[in-house]
């Protein structure tokens, strides 16, 4: 069972970065849901990683923006 936030992040991070957007923003979810993750620097960093991602790599803009306009709050 994951309890902190680096735990996440050490599982999601890698699938940002394998291309694996929906079961790593799953992982997000979760933990920004329990309250594990907080709205923080490194969360819109990671959220702006998907944003990159969606959009360079599976051309699907719509999620780009939605992820962009997350690392903004």
């Amino acid at each position: 069972m994951l309890t902190e936030a680096a735990e996440y992040r050490n599982m999601y991070r890698p699938l940002i970065r394998e291309g694996k957007l929906t079961e790593a923003l799953e992982l997000i979810d979760e933990a920004v849901t329990k309250g594990i993750v907080k709205a923080d620097e490194d969360l819109a960093t990671d959220y702006q990683t998907v944003a990159e991602s969606a959009y360079f790599d599976k051309s699907d803009v719509e999620m780009a923006i939605r992820y962009y306009q997350r690392a903004e709050e």
